[in-house]
């Protein structure tokens, strides 16, 4: 190749690349306007608590509430989750595949005597090294623009609130230590988790095969006998993928875990054909644990966390976009029976 040619590609590439730096820079619109909120003067986002309420149908999935709330849209199109407003000032994202369903789940590939967060299992064994990694990834996370974009305050009618993003429930769903139990909305990604178990030397979830040494359960629980003595907080949407693909609750236990588990009705799984179409339906865990922008941070950064996560304009543009296609909301003042 002539050097005419070579420093023409090199000038074509360094243009490119000012450009694509250019579109991951430039996206950065205002929240409100980009999610499309149209609640009325007056009117308030409704709170986690009555929305908690109307998850009180005994069935595995329900889109129509004991009060006539349907979880669709007029043309039919089921809502997958629900803007709520969790505490004064404050929204979160309820990330719901099973609409007024009573039942969120845990999966378990032992049958272990209580359901143990990681931070108090960190705490009894003395893995100081694990609790401070957690605190640098928090640290970092919280300075990163793409967390700082998401605590916006959005105008939900007569309040503005922010978003609640929960540093805490992120660290927990990308490998850290926490006082969080997982729980999801959805049976089979429960079932995932109680069918299979990680492998550390492959970095991967290996389907159990071995029902003699783990014994795969599935834990159900009705979300008001949580809510009420635990409390269970909607982690679903933050602006990472897993949690989103889990459709995550969590509890915050702390040292508060020895008896949560006696609200849980278990059943041991056994059917190795389920076990291999569970696996297989969730690609091997790739898409409850995706490659994405976060993961690669934390490959390069982990165990400090000097550094933070940069800025992308395209994965925001993403983000924003499903939350139009898939997340609502309904307002206070509002019958229960309408749409929002």
């Amino acid at each position: 190749m002539g050097k005419r040619k070579k420093a023409h590609n090199k000038k074509v590439a360094t243009r490119n690349a000012k450009l694509l730096n250019k579109r991951k820079c430039s996206f950065n619109p205002d929240l409100t306007q980009a999610l499309g909120i149209h609640l009325e003067e007056g009117k308030r986002l409704e709170p986690w608590e009555h929305l908690v309420q109307n998850l009180n149908i005994l069935s595995s999935n329900a889109d129509i509430s004991s009060h006539g709330c349907v979880n669709r849209t007029k043309d039919g199109k089921v809502y997958n989750g629900y803007y709520v407003k969790t505490e004064e000032g404050k929204y979160k994202i309820f990330m719901n595949p099973t609409g007024f369903s009573s039942f969120i789940y845990r999966g378990e590939h032992k049958d272990y005597e209580h359901f143990k967060p990681s931070m108090q299992r960190a705490l009894h064994e003395g893995e100081t090294d694990k609790i401070q990694m957690a605190r640098n990834f928090i640290a970092a996370l919280q300075k990163s623009p793409i967390y700082t974009y998401f605590k916006q305050p959005v105008k939900w009618g007569d309040e503005s609130l922010t978003f609640d993003i929960d540093a805490q429930a992120i660290a927990q769903h990308y490998g850290f230590v926490s006082d969080y139990l997982d729980l999801t909305r959805d049976e089979d990604v429960a079932k995932f988790f109680a069918y299979t178990y990680f492998d550390k030397k492959t970095n991967e979830y290996k389907l159990v095969e071995d029902f003699k040494h783990y014994s795969p359960t599935l834990y159900k629980a009705n979300i008001m006998d949580i809510y009420n003595k635990y409390g269970c907080e909607p982690i679903g949407f933050q602006p990472f993928l897993r949690p989103i693909n889990q459709w995550a609750l969590a509890v915050n236990l702390g040292e508060n875990y020895k008896d949560i588990k006696n609200l849980f009705k278990p059943r041991k799984l056994t059917d190795t054909k389920e076990a291999k179409t569970i696996y297989e339906k969730f690609k091997c865990g790739k898409l409850l644990f995706p490659k994405e922008l976060i993961t690669d941070f934390i490959d390069k950064s982990s165990p400090e966390f000097l550094d933070t996560i940069e800025w992308d304009a395209g994965y925001v543009e993403f983000l924003l976009k499903w939350l139009i296609n898939n997340i609502t909301w309904r307002q206070t003042g509002v019958p229960l029976h309408t749409f929002a």
